[in-house]
């Protein structure tokens, strides 16, 4: 072989004769050895280069690890975006590697990506003929000792410093000179917020006097516009690769990915512009973020999964027309909005300025108050308030329990105070019960407590004040009659009046027929007489308006005697199966507020009095029971006796 200068495959100072063939990328110059990067087809060719010239007995000394490792492996080390160019300098020369010193160098502990030699002072006999020469110290080399790491499979992270510091040092012991680089792991996709209204804002709210209110927060529930983008989908980075002692590349873990569409929930939709996603509303409404099915929806009504207590809302007042609690709502706590739907038990109260209110497992010891709407309970109700004063209350099961509604449908009701225009009970014990219409399937006693039930005579005490009125006014119109008609007769007995109407008649029978000469006395004689006739024009009219009032007043009376007459016949009570120990008797109130429209306490104090009075209409025996109140005859009746079976 021939060496040659800079592209030659064979150059150098003229004592290192190398017998191999180089690329043209590899460099052998009077300054050392060089890569042209430019040149260089991929690490892996240098790589593969790099064996062959150890396996041939050659190797670089003043190796510079870092450069090779920084040609050799460029994506570990993040340098593999784009074309490289220029030239990386690797050691000063290559020379031959002396055969009878590889026994010098031990073998390597490799384990958990980690290299460890064993250095150790090494003797050999001065004669390597003669076993019996005097043995002398031997040192390693550095660049030998990289040389021998290639060729026992550590050819990455290699610690030069650490070797050349413990072969100069002398050091004896166990040093690791080479470890792996760790993959850096990227990043997830993820979500970028864009509308600082998405998170709740839990400080406590001030009150318009400055106060700050402990029970309230100040944004539980965020609204926002349609068209508001709400969040931006990050995409995810890749990792940067390791390094493995062998040179192999070592993964990094793949960032996860997801689709946004997996959050988009009702009300959302995935917008995409310029390779950007975005969730964007469709809709005005509440923000509900569902941890449980990890998607976003802008609802209408307001969504809350975390219950109601002091730790997680404190007390709600909602400005949105439909609410959904699907946590407990607990003691002492209230939520006041409209259409309030609680999918779980509530201990606190329930206030609904309309809609529905929807209590789907039990309500116990709290309220439910719906001031323009009704109630419902599919679960329990017990030692609660319910009150509906213009909408019906459904019940499955009432223990202990004030009600109070214009209709109420109930199961079954134990020991319960309940007020309705209208009450249906399929299964009533121990319960006091007042209506107007009563209809019980079942009604007995319970633990010594009797069924009361309460059949509440109808105040007409506004329609009897109406009649009252008309009367009056009825009254005043024959008093302005009577003196109408007075008045009109002292006005007949003026003789112009009487001598003009009389001859009026006469010539509009045609009894008589005026002359030319006749008509200027007339037109005199109707001159005299005009005061008066002004005067019984306009008593006629004023008898005819109240006329025509007398009209409108009886009309109106007919109809308020209707309305009377409809309270008091809807009264009505019956009872399909009654047992011993049920009470039925009439009862009316006198109170300035009506029944319906009582607070709790109030109402029991009121049910309680009504057992001291009235009309007993059933005490004693059982089967069914049927009545109803007899109509008024021309001036109020008593109530018609019981019928009995």
């Amino acid at each position: 072989m021939h060496d040659k200068d800079d592209h030659g495959e064979a150059a150098g100072a003229p004592s290192d004769k190398v017998d191999l063939v180089f690329p043209a990328y590899f460099l052998r110059r009077q300054d050392g050895i060089f890569v042209d990067l430019a040149q260089l087809p991929n690490p892996k060719e240098l790589a593969k280069l790099w064996d062959r010239t150890i396996a041939s007995g050659y190797f670089v000394t003043g190796l510079d690890p870092a450069a090779l490792a920084d040609v050799l492996y460029p994506e570990a080390l993040g340098h593999a975006d784009g074309p490289r160019s220029g030239l990386v300098r690797l050691g000063n020369r290559l020379v031959r590697l002396d055969g009878a010193r590889l026994g010098l160098y031990r073998n390597l502990q490799v384990s958990d990506g980690r290299a460890v030699y064993l250095f150790e002072r090494i003797f050999v006999n001065e004669d390597p003929d003669d076993p019996e020469s005097p043995e002398v110290e031997e040192f390693l080399d550095a660049d030998e000792f990289m040389a021998v790491l290639w060729t026992r499979g550590v050819r990455a992270g290699i610690d030069m410093a650490a070797v050349q510091a413990a072969i100069l040092d002398g050091t004896t012991g166990r040093v690791e000179i080479a470890h792996e680089t760790k993959p850096e792991p990227g990043s997830d996709a993820t979500v970028r917020e864009l509308w600082n209204g998405l998170r709740r804002n839990d400080r406590p709210r001030v009150l318009p006097d400055g106060r700050a209110d402990l029970t309230q927060f100040s944004n539980r529930f965020p609204q926002v516009k349609e068209g508001v983008r709400l969040l931006a989908k990050v995409p995810p980075v890749a990792g940067t690769p390791g390094l493995a002692l062998s040179g192999n590349l070592l993964a990094p873990p793949v960032p996860s990915n997801f689709e946004l569409d997996t959050l988009a929930g009702p009300g959302t939709r995935v917008e995409k512009e310029d390779d950007e996603q975005y969730l964007v509303a469709t809709q005005d409404g509440f923000v509900d973020i569902d941890a449980a099915s990890n998607r976003i929806s802008v609802n209408k009504s307001i969504v809350h999964r975390q219950g109601v207590s002091v730790r997680t809302t404190g007390d709600l007042s909602l400005m949105g027309d439909l609410y959904e609690e699907y946590g407990e709502v607990q003691e002492m706590r209230t939520v006041e909005g409209r259409s309030i739907t609680a999918h779980a038990n509530v201990y606190g109260n329930l206030v609904s300025s309309g809609g529905t209110v929807t209590v789907k497992r039990n309500l116990s010891g709290g309220s439910a108050i719906n001031r323009d709407g009704g109630i419902l309970v599919e679960g329990l109700a017990v030692s609660a308030w319910l009150h509906a004063p213009r909408g019906e209350i459904r019940i499955r099961r009432a223990e202990a329990c004030v009600i109070s509604g214009q209709r109420i449908v109930i199961e079954e009701a134990v020991a319960c105070e309940i007020w309705g225009e209208s009450v249906q009970v399929a299964d009533a014990r121990g319960c006091s019960i007042a209506g107007a219409e009563v209809a019980i399937d079942h009604a007995a006693s319970r633990g010594g407590n009797d069924t009361m039930v309460y059949m509440v005579l109808p105040r007409t005490h506004d329609i009897d004040k109406e009649l009252g009125r008309f009367k009056d006014e009825c009254g005043k119109l024959d008093a302005a009659d009577e003196a109408a008609h007075a008045q009109q007769a002292r006005l007949s007995g003026d003789p112009d009046f009487a001598r003009y109407s009389q001859l009026m008649a006469h010539v509009r029978s045609g009894d008589v027929v005026l002359k030319p000469e006749q008509k200027p006395a007339l037109e005199a004689l109707a001159r005299r007489a005009a005061p008066t006739l002004k005067a019984m024009k306009s008593l006629s009219d004023a008898v005819a308006q109240r006329a025509t009032r007398r009209g409108e007043i009886d009309a109106a009376v007919a109809e308020l005697d209707e309305k009377r007459q409809a309270r008091r016949t809807r009264i009505a009570c019956r009872i399909e199966d009654i047992f011993p120990g049920v009470v039925v008797r009439t009862a009316a109130w006198d109170g300035e507020v009506a029944l319906g429209a009582l607070p709790a306490a109030q109402l029991k104090s009121a049910l309680h009095g009504f057992s001291l009075r009235g009309e007993i209409l059933h005490q004693l025996g059982s089967g069914r029971f049927e009545w109803r109140l007899a109509p008024f005859e021309g001036a109020p009746h008593h109530a018609e006796g019981p019928a009995s079976t």
